[in-house]
């Protein structure tokens, strides 16, 4: 993970960014990738993040609790159609979203 900032009209906001999860194709099905994605919440927590951005398959992250960041009003710098499925975050404190509003750029 690393920092990340969602920018406002205001004032940029940092939060965290989860890079890509690789689990080699042999180990697949083992949890190993879910576990590695729990650990990350779990330090991201105890370092005092709110949220944790990523972009990739809705259909795996969906089931760990991300959602799609346009339904708070965050676009992906890219999303021209601000529809972007990939683009995700999952909040660490409930409604810490709620009124923030603008852009994150997750390359």
């Amino acid at each position: 993970m690393y920092k990340t900032v969602i920018t406002t009209e205001s004032e940029p906001i940092i939060e965290l960014l989860l890079s890509p999860i690789c689990v080699h194709p042999k180990y697949f099905r083992r949890g190993i990738a879910r576990s590695m994605i729990d650990d990350a919440i779990i330090i991201a927590k105890n370092m005092g993040y709110k949220a944790v951005f990523l972009c990739g398959n809705p259909d795996f992250y969906h089931k760990i609790g991300f959602r799609p960041t346009y339904e708070y009003e965050i676009f992906h710098i890219k999303d021209e159609s601000k529809n972007a499925e990939w683009s995700m975050v999952l909040e660490l404190e409930k409604g810490y979203l709620d009124n923030i509003k603008g852009t994150i750029n997750t390359n």
